[in-house]
């Protein structure tokens, strides 16, 4: 399932630059929200996401993952991504 954060509008966070085609924003060479492929991810990268670094075995590296039921996610992200969030959360818990 994929939690990792997108942004409308190319708004990253500061010092994050947009990658345009992903919906993700990108930390630095080698280090992207949807894999980073740095020995330690950088938590100030994501710290707008209310997300967490995940080590992912498939691509081998760090992805960013959205913390679901974070109350802090309804005052920051635009609708469509809260609507996302909520159903993905509901699936998760109805099964």
């Amino acid at each position: 399932m994929d939690l990792i954060p997108r942004r409308n509008g190319k708004q990253c966070p500061k010092n994050t630059v947009f990658r345009e085609g992903l919906g993700t924003c990108s930390c630095e060479d080698h280090c992207g929200w949807d894999v980073c492929r740095l020995v330690k991810a950088p938590n100030e990268c994501i710290s707008e996401t209310f997300g967490e670094w995940q080590w992912d075995r498939i691509k081998n590296g760090w992805v960013a993952q959205v913390v679901l039921g974070s109350s802090a996610i309804l005052r920051t992200m635009p609708n469509e991504t809260i609507i996302h969030h909520f159903a993905i959360n509901y699936l998760l818990t109805s099964v």
